[in-house]
C-alpha cells in the first residue's frame, strides 16, 4: 500500500505542477496564459481517451507490472518535459506521461480496494487519493516556489526525482496479485452502461469542469496578491493542499459512516461559494489563505464517494468504471482548462466567476438525482 501511496504523489505532482508554474511557463515560452493552458488540456484530453483504453487492454495483465510500466512512462514524459524548449514539446511530454497516468490511477484504485477488504472501500481509495493530495499539500507549493525563484525546469526536475523514486519503491515493495478477471461482455461498449452509472460518471465530470475553470488559472488569478512581502500563491496552494489532506482523510470515514450522498452534496455546495470567492477576493491575501484552505477540503471531499456509488453499482467491473471515472476527471480538466481561459479573454474574472458559478449549480442538481442509495444496495 505504501508503493502505491508514493507513486500516486508522483503522478499528483506531475499533474498539477503546471497549476503553479503557469504564469512562469507562459512568460518564459512568450505565450498567452490561455495557450499555456493547453498544457493542462492536452494531459487531460490524453488521460481521459487512454484510460477507458489500457483498461480493457490491459485487463489480464499482471497489475504489478502494469503500474510499474505506468510510472516510467510517466517519467520518462517528464524527462522530455524538462528538456522542452517550446509549447508543442512541452505538450508533447505531458502527452506521454498522461498515458503512464491513466495505466496508474485506476489500477492502484481497484487494487487498493482489493487488498484492504470488503467495507473499507472509502478508505482504501482515500488511502490511493491520499498520495495525490499530499503532493498537493507539500509538493505543489514546493515546485511552485522553485518556478518562481529559480525557473519553471527546476520544478519538473523535482517531480522527475520522485518518478523515480516511486519505480524503484514499485520494483521493491508492490505486492503480486493474481491478474484480474476481464471485464463481462455488457460491459465493453459505452451503449450498455446502466443509467445510474452514466449518471454518477456525469456528476464527477461536471464537478471538476467547474472546478478546473477556476482552478487551471490561480496563478493568474493570484499574480498580483502579496500577503507581506511575499506572493500569496505558493502560500494559497499549500494552504489548498493541507485542506485536501484534512478532506481527504474525512471523506473516507464520513463516506463509510454516514454514506456518500450527504459527503457529495455538502462538498459540491462549499466548493461552488469557495469558487467564487476566491475570484472576488483575489486582491486580499490573507482572505484568499483561507479560501484556499477551505478549498482544499471540499474540492477533495468528492472523489471517494462517487467511486463508493461506482464500486457498488459495478462490482463485477471495477477497473473498467473506476478508469472511465478517471477518463471524465480528466476529461473535465481539460473542458475547465478550456472554459476558464476563454472566459478570462472574453469577459475577464466576473466572466469567469459566473461560468463556474454555473457549471458547478448544474454538477450539484447532477449529484442530487443521481448518487442516492438503491434499495437493492
Amino acid at each position: 500500500m505504501a508503493a502505491l501511496a508514493v507513486g500516486a504523489f508522483a503522478i499528483g505532482l506531475g499533474s498539477f505542477v503546471v497549476i503553479g508554474a503557469l504564469d512562469e511557463i507562459a512568460r518564459a515560452l512568450a505565450v498567452t496564459p490561455r495557450a499555456a493552458g493547453w498544457i493542462i488540456s492536452a494531459y487531460a484530453l490524453c488521460y481521459a481517451v487512454s484510460a477507458p483504453i489500457s483498461a480493457l487492454l490491459f485487463a489480464r495483465a499482471n497489475r504489478r507490472t502494469l503500474l510499474i510500466l505506468a510510472l516510467s512512462m510517466f517519467t520518462l514524459g517528464n524527462l522530455v518535459c524538462i528538456l522542452a524548449d517550446n509549447l508543442a514539446t512541452l505538450i508533447t511530454g505531458h502527452i506521454v506521461f498522461a498515458l503512464g497516468a491513466a495505466m496508474f490511477t485506476p489500477t492502484a484504485a481497484s487494487l487498493a480496494t482489493e487488498l484492504m477488504g470488503p467495507g473499507r472501500k472509502g478508505l482504501a481509495l482515500s488511502f490511493v487519493y491520499g498520495g495525490m493530495t499530499v503532493s498537493q499539500a507539500a509538493g505543489v507549493p514546493i515546485t511552485t516556489w522553485i518556478a518562481q525563484t529559480s525557473g519553471w525546469r527546476y520544478a519538473f526536475v523535482i517531480v522527475l526525482g520522485f518518478g523515480l523514486l516511486a519505480v524503484s519503491l514499485l520494483l521493491s515493495q508492490a505486492p503480486k496479485p493474481q491478474a484480474p478477471t476481464a471485464p463481462g461482455p455488457r460491459w465493453r461498449l459505452p451503449s450498455t452502461i446502466p443509467w445510474p452509472i452514466v449518471g454518477l460518471l456525469a456528476t464527477s465530470f461536471l464537478i471538476v469542469v467547474s472546478d478546473f475553470t477556476v482552478y487551471s488559472y490561480v496563478s493568474v488569478i493570484l499574480s498580483d496578491t502579496w500577503l507581506g512581502a511575499m506572493k500569496v500563491l505558493p502560500l494559497v496552494l499549500l494552504a489548498f493542499g493541507v485542506g485536501a489532506i484534512i478532506g481527504n482523510v474525512a471523506t473516507g470515514l464520513l463516506t463509510d459512516r454516514i454514506g456518500p450522498t450527504i459527503v457529495l452534496l455538502g462538498a459540491v455546495a462549499v466548493q461552488t461559494l469557495l469558487l467564487i470567492l476566491m475570484i472576488l477576493c483575489r486582491h486580499q491575501g490573507a482572505v484568499a489563505l483561507a479560501i484556499g484552505f477551505g478549498w482544499g477540503v471540499a474540492s477533495y471531499m468528492y472523489l471517494v464517494p462517487i467511486q463508493h456509488r461506482l464500486l457498488s453499482r459495478a462490482p463485477d467491473a471495477q477497473p473498467l468504471v473506476l478508469a472511465m471515472n478517471g477518463s471524465l476527471v480528466q476529461g473535465g480538466v481539460a473542458v475547465g482548462a478550456a472554459v476558464g481561459g476563454a472566459a478570462m479573454e472574453s469577459g475577464g474574472m466576473s466572466l469567469l466567476a459566473w461560468v463556474a458559478a454555473l457549471i458547478a449549480l448544474a454538477a450539484f442538481l447532477t449529484a442530487a438525482a443521481f448518487v442516492r442509495k438503491r434499495a437493492d444496495e
